[in-house]
């Protein structure tokens, strides 16, 4: 399916209510069969939409009056609520099985939680292809430089692995 951003963009400038509305559920149905796609392939939901939350926060950062990526933000909270999914900025709230988002080297980084011993952290890096095998766990140490953010799924559910991917791709 491709999302034909430029015209729910014209439905958010008229306020088209009805159009918005129907947009957000071909949109989040995209997005459940993309997940679940992923899912199948060894990605975790947690480490999908953690990963696509930062990119759109950072673009989101860049340009504050972009209504697509309003409007991307709002889909993930939908679906985040919708995964009875939680996120977090207090890095003492990192748990074993989140995925958490990290500066690493210069760098933004989705991470798979292993294991806690706060302030040393067990990370993998996520991974979304079958086959892509993760480099491994390592230790580090988190602090409030290199923690962004974590999400968090609120009812069990298996902890597969996952790397970068974003919901909103685009083919350009």
């Amino acid at each position: 399916m491709d999302i034909e951003w430029d015209k729910i963009r014209e439905f958010i400038k008229n306020k088209d209510n009805a159009a918005i509305a129907e947009a957000k559920m071909k949109v989040l149905d995209f997005m459940e069969k993309q997940a679940d796609s992923l899912m199948k392939n060894g990605g975790s939901l947690q480490g999908i939409t953690a990963s696509t939350f930062q990119y759109n926060e950072l673009q989101l950062n860049k340009n504050k009056s972009d209504l697509i990526l309003k409007f991307k933000l709002e889909l993930l909270h939908s679906f985040m609520q919708r995964h009875r999914m939680s996120i977090y900025r207090d890095l003492s709230s990192i748990k074993n099985g989140d995925a958490i988002i990290i500066k690493h080297k210069r760098q933004i980084f989705a991470y798979d939680v292993v294991d806690i011993a706060y302030p040393n952290v067990s990370i993998r890096l996520v991974k979304f292809i079958k086959g892509d095998t993760p480099t491994g766990i390592k230790t580090i140490k988190i602090s409030e430089q290199n923690f962004i953010l974590g999400i968090r799924l609120d009812k069990d559910i298996l902890n597969i692995n996952s790397k970068s991917f974003f919901f909103f791709y685009n083919k350009t």
